[in-house]
């Protein structure tokens, strides 16, 4: 969890290519640090191996949708806001 008055650190999960770029884009233009993946998988281990704060999630991606990824992140126990696109 970033620290107080910390930009929020996001996870962009997103598998087209320039809607991808546009918000990642966008968030960055206002300060906030983005990671963006291209499918729920990759989400998953990038997600496991960083520390952030709100998960922008594609409901429809390959190799894992964005429902799983939510589910599975719920399964863990972890409570990081998801909002999904």
């Amino acid at each position: 969890m970033s620290e107080i008055g910390a930009p929020a650190r996001i996870l962009l999960l997103e598998d087209d290519p320039n809607l991808g770029l546009i918000i990642e884009e966008s968030l960055i233009e206002e300060g906030f640090p983005v990671r963006l993946c291209r499918d729920g998988r990759e989400g998953l281990d990038v997600f496991a191996a960083g520390d952030y704060d709100l998960c922008l999630v594609d409901v429809m991606m390959p190799v894992l949708d964005g429902f799983e990824f939510a589910r599975r992140l719920r399964a863990g126990g972890d409570e990081t806001p998801l909002i999904f696109l």
